[in-house]
């Protein structure tokens, strides 16, 4: 069994299906929209769909590759929240919930809106297993969305961090550098793993390839050996 530092930062691609969450969110977010607001599941459902059908029209005159980037992200999520209750003919939140809407509510939506590749989770409790410390990359979706993907899978113990846009103080990963993220991690310089998809991403890493059975993310334990 290794013994920490050892960290294992994984990019959200490599563990989660994009495609598959985009056709589970509209009922996710309805499960989670009834149990504090009441209403039909249909009328959430009808309301996230027209949502989606004129996505851009919420996002049109934001910038995600600002400065503010993350405020203007948050404010574009602000924007799709209040349209639920827009289009369901309900009384629209206020600024004071905001909190409520965009970090407690999308925790309760992932854990109604389990989409792994087939073999993360067993992977992910092996490399714990090794004693491998693990995190989590998110540069455009939100942390709480993904800590309640955990939680419904039983991992939320086993992961240490989960950096979305709000932690990383940007929407995206221009500009920003390895040791940035590894301090943001809490992990050791130089103990530090990032787990993607593709052999050159989109920060300067140093970079594991995952198998293509997940299941077996527990050899990539080995790889620290010559650290």
């Amino acid at each position: 069994m290794l013994q920490s530092p050892f960290m294992l930062l994984f990019s959200d691609e490599v563990l989660f299906d994009r495609h598959l969450l985009a056709r589970k969110m509209p009922d996710a977010t309805a499960l989670v929209m009834i149990s504090h607001f009441g209403g039909s599941t249909q009328s959430w459902v009808d309301a996230y769909r027209q949502i989606l059908k004129d996505w851009e029209s919420y996002w049109v005159d934001l910038n995600l590759d600002a400065e503010d980037s993350v405020e203007q992200w948050r404010e574009g999520r602000w924007r799709v929240a209040r349209a639920l209750f827009r289009l369901t003919n309900r009384p629209l939140p206020g600024e004071d919930d905001i909190p409520l809407h965009l970090d407690k509510l999308p925790r309760e939506i992932g854990q109604n809106c389990q989409v792994w590749h087939p073999g993360a989770p067993e992977g992910l409790r092996g490399l714990a297993d090794l004693g491998v410390k693990l995190g989590l990359l998110s540069p455009s979706l939100a942390a709480p969305l993904l800590w309640g993907m955990f939680s419904a899978a039983g991992l939320e113990e086993l992961v240490d961090v989960v950096l979305g846009p709000d932690e990383l103080g940007q929407v995206g990963l221009d500009g920003l550098y390895w040791e940035r993220l590894e301090a943001l991690a809490q992990a050791e310089p130089g103990y530090c793993l990032l787990v993607h998809p593709n052999r050159q991403p989109p920060i300067k890493a140093p970079t594991l390839l995952p198998p293509s059975d997940l299941a077996r993310l527990p050899n990539l334990a080995s790889r620290f050996e010559g650290l």
